[in-house]
Formats: C-alpha cells, structure tokens, sequence
C-alpha cells in the first residue's frame, strides 16, 4: 500500500474538519429539538440522553457517508482531486453502492458508539445533567464522532472513483 500524497491528506484533513464542523452544528440543533425547556436531561427513559444517541449516531452516520461520497465524487469527476487507485483499511469493506454504504455505517457506527457512549455516560454519572452540559457534550461528540468516521469514508469514496476512472491518476 503506498502512502496518501499531500493533495489526498489535505482533501482528506480538509472535508473531515468540515463534516465535523457541520455535524456538530447538526448535533447542536437535535438537542434544542429534543430538549429545550429541560432543565435536566435524564440519562435514561425516552427522553434520556442514551434514547438520543441511537438517532444521534444513526444521523451523523447517514449525512456523513452521503456528504462526502457524493460531494467527493463530484469532485473527482470534475478533475478537483483524483481517485485512489487502491482501498485502504477500513475503507476496504465499504460498499461502492452509495446507499448500501449509508446503510452498513448507520448499523456500524450505532453498534459500536450507543454502547460505548452509554458506558462512558454511566462512568461519568451523567443522570440528570443541565440542559448546557448536555448541548456542549453533544456538540462535542458530534464532533468527534465525525471525525472519526470521515477518514474511512474519504478513503473508500475516493478509491470509488478508480473504478470509474482507471489508470487515471
């Protein structure tokens, strides 16, 4: 496996502090919907704060993948950055079908994160939190969720455009 060139880091840096910006935007927007008025946020019970992690990753999760494939796609075929030739690491399981891809990381990423947030919750004692706690964490993991996923997304999007566009560098 070769190393990414400067254009590929930087497209890949660039789109995923965006993705990241927008998504906690995005996160920031869902906790005024889902608890505005509340002065404490309950950690379990419909409307707890474990409830809202499910549809938290599950979102961040769909907007990501279909962001930046698409917008990277575009891209790539207006010639603004060229394809990977090769998948790379976790990007390497990704399906090619845009929707098949939205659906396997909405999956992926509520399996792995909803359990872990809520362990992390729960060690925190984060029961009955104020409503401000509650708008900076989800800011925060907004943040960090995207930025975690936006590496391998990018990679996979990119290598899409390799099947489209051989021995195009």
């Amino acid at each position: 496996m070769t190393q990414l060139s400067a254009a590929h880091s930087r497209y890949i840096r660039n789109e995923s502090l965006v993705n990241s910006v927008v998504n906690s935007a995005i996160s920031a927007l869902f906790v005024w919907i889902a608890f505005r008025g509340m002065a404490r946020v309950p950690l379990w019970g419909a409307q707890g704060l474990v409830a809202d992690l499910v549809p938290t990753c599950v979102a961040i999760a769909i907007f990501s993948t279909m962001i930046l494939t698409l917008l990277t796609r575009a891209r790539m075929k207006r010639g603004v950055v060229a394809p990977l030739q090769e998948r790379r690491g976790l990007a390497a399981w990704l399906p090619r079908n845009v929707l098949l891809r939205t659906l396997v990381m909405a999956v992926t990423v509520a399996v792995i994160f909803v359990p872990i947030s809520t362990l992390g919750l729960m060690l925190a004692d984060a029961d009955g939190v104020s409503y401000g706690r509650v708008m900076v964490f989800k800011i925060i993991y907004g943040f960090v969720l995207s930025l975690l996923i936006s590496r391998p997304l990018l990679l996979r999007a990119l290598a899409d455009g390799a099947a489209a566009t051989p021995n195009k560098a």
